[in-house]
């Protein structure tokens, strides 16, 4: 039998052999080589471990894979890290040698230096897995063997040596900052706003190492996070605050009205509330006699905008107040008969009925006192106005008065008559008696 020179290839021979001389002998010498050299490199994967180092922390795992120190050792172990623990695969010498080389050049060399923070920046940013990943990523990059762990008070830096963990403890004081927005109760309020979270989460996805923090009495934000970032990030929440803080103004009118609006111009009230595209509007209506009005609460801009719109659906609505001085009209009406009469004349028109005991009084424009309207001391008190109409179309003011009728300085007078057309009731008689007739 003679072996080709491609089947002695294929077995790892590759002198040339000739087929001279008995053939057995010079198979057996090949077939003896062959089982030689499997067997040397059968011996050879033997003898390699795998072994994983289970019992080193974090600081160590991090300051052994930064500083790479093996990749020195002339060494065929495969070292690989994960979240556990370090992993070695080689011969059970070149383990041993990288494992002194470990302890001799890493772990008895590593010193720890504990650097106080202020509690929002340990707490709310420090503590977070991308943060420090991000501030490794530098300390990498600048060639600086150093790990971070948090305390419960302090941040606690590891390194080989002093140099590099006052380096890695500088590039965290120079690049952390933090600004305090103090707010008042206007912008405390804003915080309720839904608005506020889309800001929240707006600015944490655009900023790299950004935190927001709201203090418990939610009368200041903190942001803290890289200088640029934090920067921007509290500008941006000034101007949030300035749009919408929420602002308290109160719009007078009378009572009647008040009552008007609410019953009969809810949906004009309701245009009012979401005339603000964004910004959230609220009406409180007060019925308290002089104290009547509404409280519009929302941004400054919905504030001054919702209180014009009060105003203007305010003179829209006529008002018209009787005065009566006949003994008994208040017990009237609070009577049974009184309160239905009332409510009859409400169901047959738009109308409200406010009855008020209030005593008309005036201010008198010398001394700025209050009199009643038959003065005092003989003298005639002027003329209290009741009501104010104004038509749109002519821009006309129509006015109702109480006070003598030679004292209404005006460009036209309505005064009622008896059926017969004399002046023998009524204002009529007192126009009548004024003008001397």
């Amino acid at each position: 039998m003679c072996l080709s020179d491609s089947s002695l290839r294929t077995f790892g021979i590759h002198d040339t052999i000739i087929c001279s001389g008995p053939t057995v002998f010079r198979f057996r010498d090949i077939a003896v080589a062959i089982s030689t050299r499997l067997m040397e490199e059968l011996a050879i994967a033997k003898s390699k471990k795998f072994e994983v180092m289970k019992n080193l922390g974090l600081d160590q795992l991090q300051i052994i894979r930064v500083s790479r120190f093996w990749e020195a050792i002339s060494t065929n172990v495969k070292v690989t890290f994960d979240r556990h623990g370090m992993s070695l695969e080689g011969t059970e010498t070149e383990i041993t040698l990288v494992k002194l080389k470990m302890h001799e050049q890493v772990l008895s060399q590593i010193r720890s230096r504990t650097f106080p923070f202020d509690q929002f920046k340990l707490l709310k940013l420090l503590y977070k897995p991308t943060v420090l990943q991000h501030f490794q990523g530098i300390f990498e990059q600048m060639q600086l063997n150093v790990a971070c762990t948090i305390t419960a008070n302090n941040l606690v830096i590891h390194g080989l040596d002093d140099s590099s963990v006052d380096k890695a403890a500088g590039i965290l004081n120079r690049d952390l900052t933090q600004i305090k927005l103090p707010l008042d109760a206007a912008s405390s309020a804003a915080l309720s706003l839904p608005q506020w979270k889309d800001v929240e989460k707006t600015l944490r996805k655009n900023a790299k190492v950004l935190e927001i923090a709201v203090a418990a009495d939610k009368m200041s934000v903190t942001c803290c996070g890289l200088h640029a970032e934090v920067a921007a990030a509290a500008e941006e929440i000034r101007k949030f605050f300035q749009h919408n803080a929420v602002l308290e103004k109160f719009v007078k009118m009378p009572e009647g009205k008040v009552k008007y609006i609410q019953k009969y111009l809810t949906v004009d009230v309701d245009n009012i509330v979401k005339s603000p595209q964004k910004d959230v509007l609220k009406l409180e209506p007060i019925e308290d006699g002089d104290r009547s009005g509404f409280v519009v609460r929302g941004s400054s801009h919905a504030v001054e905008q919702a209180s014009r719109q009060l105003v203007d659906l305010s003179n829209d609505i006529p008002e018209v107040v009787y005065d009566s001085d006949v003994p008994g009209t208040q017990k009237f009406f609070k009577t049974k008969r009184g309160k239905d009469s009332l409510v009859a004349i409400e169901s047959r028109s738009k109308v409200v009925i406010v009855v008020s005991e209030k005593k008309i009084i005036e201010e008198d424009g010398d001394r700025g006192a209050a009199t009643s309207l038959t003065g005092s001391g003989g003298k005639r008190a002027a003329p209290v106005m009741k009501s104010e109409v104004c038509a749109s179309d002519s821009n006309t003011k129509i006015r109702i008065l109480k006070g003598s009728v030679t004292d209404c300085h005006t460009q036209a007078l309505i005064v009622t008559i008896s059926e017969d057309l004399k002046h023998t009731d009524g204002a009529a008689k007192l126009v009548a008696a004024a003008g001397g007739l």
